[in-house]
């Protein structure tokens, strides 16, 4: 079974042969073609979907950046993982929801991006099965092998697979082609939601006066308590919320969201938490393959005497790095920081402000085995240090 493997940190491709062989799996992350396109303008769009016969009309008859001959060479030259957004400048109208950067409707000519790669398939492997899979395209992806269209996908979140072998050239050249249109935003989820607007019960200096409380849901009602004391239980309305005004007092607010038969569907609390004293790093991986490719997140955040979360801090955290490994980005989930998510300068301290307590960085491999050892520090706060293998 041969594997081809093309990683993109937005899309991978993978490639499944036939049961008789064993499987082989390569990756192709380097030098791959990046440029924008358009999502109206079809000039600025490389002239996608003008030909004669569209990509959907005629089967190998992708046009403009899709085309198999399609010149990519005044590309820019990208190894992947890679995200445009985050090299996007910061815009006062740019969408909320994707921080404020000059991606989306407002900015069409940074909401579609082409990446173009081109691998070869050995003569011997004809006869076999290959298949490209995608971990995550962000957003709404059309994908082409050789100038023939496979099909899209447009959620950004979910992976997704096509057979490439009856498009392949054995032996030969082969080319993806893929069109990543954000222009639009994610689309949401019909699970059960549940939130509470403050997300912390932290007022001491406002003792007893009126706290407006906002609880967000997609199902039939909410009740609300405070220190186990019901408040009130609302019908929540379609796509809206429902709120209490609530006087502070130390302690817990629970939330609790019920169905049409009055069956408890979702439970949220959140609770009154001392100060901030120490910094925790809680890696999503504790061992990582070091191949110079693979990442671990570490979710950073700062705990009370107690060991309790504290969702107010917003401290700002300081990284080091030490061993086989490096600091590819840094964030908070800020819509609104300005704060950088790469330091490219290699003197640069690598830092971020936490938002609501949170923040996180994403450590890669750099091709060596070993432990790697990243530490946070910051003022007041007792600082940390984590290992992560690389194998």
């Amino acid at each position: 079974m041969r594997s081809l493997l093309i990683c993109t940190g937005i899309l991978m491709i993978a490639s499944v042969c036939s049961a008789q062989q064993p499987r082989e799996r390569i990756r192709l992350d380097d030098e791959w073609q990046f440029a924008f396109g358009h999502p109206s303008n079809a000039k600025q769009d490389f002239e996608f979907g003008t030909g004669y016969f569209s990509y959907l009309a005629k089967a190998g008859y992708g046009d403009g950046a899709s085309a198999f001959d399609f010149d990519d060479s005044e590309w820019r030259t990208i190894n992947l993982p890679h995200d445009w957004a985050v090299e996007a400048p910061f815009e006062n109208n740019g969408n909320h929801s994707q921080g404020y950067k000059a991606v989306g409707r407002n900015f069409p000519e940074r909401s579609v991006g082409w990446y173009r790669k081109k691998f070869t398939v050995p003569e011997t492997d004809n006869g076999r099965r290959v298949v490209v899979e995608f971990d995550g395209v962000f957003r709404d992806a059309k994908v082409f092998c050789n100038g023939f269209y496979l099909g899209t996908e447009p959620s950004g979140y979910i992976p997704f697979r096509f057979d490439l072998t009856d498009y392949l050239n054995f032996g030969g050249d082969n080319v993806i082609a893929v069109r990543v249109d954000a222009t639009m935003e994610e689309g949401r989820s019909d699970e059960p939601r549940l939130h509470i607007t403050p997300s912390h019960w932290n007022w001491a200096d406002r003792e007893e006066q009126l706290i407006p409380i906002c609880v967000y849901a997609n199902t039939d009602a909410v009740e609300l308590f405070l220190n186990g004391k019901t408040l009130g239980r609302k019908p929540m309305p379609h796509n809206g919320y429902v709120n209490w005004n609530v006087p502070f007092e130390s302690g817990q607010i629970e939330a609790r969201s019920f169905n049409s038969d009055g069956e408890v569907v979702l439970t949220k609390t959140i609770e009154t938490v001392g100060e901030p004293v120490r910094i925790e790093l809680v890696p999503h991986r504790n061992a990582i393959t070091a191949d110079g490719r693979d990442v671990s997140v570490v979710t950073v955040r700062t705990l009370d005497d107690n060991g309790h979360f504290s969702p107010t801090a917003n401290d700002l955290i300081a990284f080091k790095m030490e061993g086989p490994g490096r600091i590819i980005g840094v964030g908070n989930g800020d819509p609104s920081s300005h704060e950088p998510d790469k330091f490219i300068d290699p003197a640069s301290v690598w830092q971020r402000s936490l938002f609501h307590g949170l923040a996180q960085v994403i450590v890669q491999s750099s091709g060596e085995p070993g432990v790697i050892r990243l530490s946070a520090s910051g003022p007041g706060l007792r600082p940390t240090e984590l290992e992560i293998q690389a194998d």
